[in-house]
């Protein structure tokens, strides 16, 4: 499968600190990625190296098999990029904020009517993009991003701070692209949300990779399926969790026999544990 983005042994340096140390992976076409860690951990910085506005101290970055740092011009028709702060022209109305990025593709005026449609900001197209919620003001800076179709969309925390109901908003547009083959790059707190989208994860901590896998194969890894249960004792009712295991099993058969058992449920690991 041909490879969307591929960073080898990336490495971004400010003087002695070192926010991004000998990172590497890859983005395949279709799939989604999802780079996680907490606040400081290299996270924007591999951004800014993907999409060409810091340049590496060490290591390749490759995206669509161009340099972001020699070639830039050459990417930015092929990706839509969506930063943590909602740089939106907050003086201008919806309709104008989408339309001049599609004159800036020379894109058929129906492109930008269609994306008012889809983002359901028909009633707003006049009103300024300052007078609209958060959640509103999102919709129109992702629309504004992929006016032009691209077929790689980096998200740089595209939830934070809107309730509940506008990020799932988001995030069903999100799984829509991903069917349309459409390659995810994104990084969020919110781990629901990456169980939902992504089909890879990779966890920085002080900018290097700690762990990486499917959602399934790091759950299992650092957190194991368990058994919840409670029994009744001759000193009152016991609370009890263990591990899947025939030990466990076992336990619960003898248990079950003697129809002590008053309480019983499975546990699956949340990617919020693992984190």
């Amino acid at each position: 499968m041909v490879n969307t983005i591929l960073c080898e042994s990336l490495t971004k340096q400010y003087g002695a600190f070192t926010a991004v140390h000998n990172l590497s992976f890859a983005l395949r076409k279709g799939e989604t990625l999802g780079l996680l860690g907490t606040n400081g951990a290299g996270k924007t910085t591999t951004i800014k190296m993907l999409t060409g506005q810091l340049l590496p101290n060490s290591g390749s970055v490759s995206v669509f098999g161009f340099n972001p740092s020699v070639e830039p011009k050459k990417i930015h028709s092929l990706i839509g990029y969506i930063p943590d702060k909602q740089s939106v022209y907050d003086e201008l109305p919806v309709y104008e904020n989408i339309d001049y990025f599609r004159r800036l593709h020379s894109l058929p005026k129906g492109r930008t009517e269609e994306l008012i449609e889809y983002f359901h900001l028909t009633e707003k197209t006049k009103v300024k993009v300052k007078k609209l919620s958060r959640g509103l003001r999102q919709r129109v800076l992702i629309a504004r991003s992929i006016v032009h179709k691209p077929q790689l969309l980096i998200l740089d925390e595209p939830t934070s701070g809107l309730d509940p109901a506008s990020a799932n908003d988001i995030y069903v547009f999100l799984e829509t692209l991903k069917k349309e083959g459409v390659s995810i790059l994104i990084t969020t707190h919110q781990m629901s949300e990456v169980e939902r989208l992504c089909n890879q994860i990779i966890f920085l901590d002080k900018g290097a990779k700690i762990a990486e896998g499917t959602p399934f194969d790091l759950k299992m890894k650092y957190k194991k399926n368990t058994i919840q249960f409670a029994h009744n004792t001759p000193s009152g009712v016991v609370h009890d969790e263990m591990e899947f295991s025939e030990a466990t099993f076992k336990k619960l058969s003898e248990l079950q026999q003697s129809k002590s058992i008053v309480h019983l449920q499975s546990h699956s690991p949340s990617l919020d544990e693992v984190f």
